[in-house]
């Protein structure tokens, strides 16, 4: 297994990584408050997520046009196919 394929299995194996990659793949942009709120659990883990994820290149961080001093997170396209890939395993799952 390469180093980067191992990256992700430790990021996945800890508490809301998947939730937080399915709730930035359900929109194009969110911003921290919103993923939090979605993803449950403490401020400090769902920082630490969102954190993670832009250490792997997976979440972009940008300023918002419309809203000072409100930073949104954005799926890159490799971060849109793993959390797709996510999804589709849990869509088969509610499949009878």
């Amino acid at each position: 297994m390469s180093q980067k394929s191992e990256q992700l299995l430790i990021y996945l194996e800890k508490s809301r990584a998947i939730r937080t990659l399915l709730c930035l793949y359900r929109s194009k942009s969110k911003g921290l408050d919103e993923i939090l709120m979605e993803i449950g659990g403490s401020k400090s883990t769902g920082m630490a997520r969102i954190s993670e994820l832009v250490k792997l290149g997976l979440v972009t961080k940008k300023a918002s046009q419309t809203e000072k001093r409100k930073m949104l997170y954005c799926l890159e396209l490799k971060g849109q196919k793993i959390a797709k890939d996510l999804q589709e395993i849990l869509d088969q799952f509610e499949e009878k």
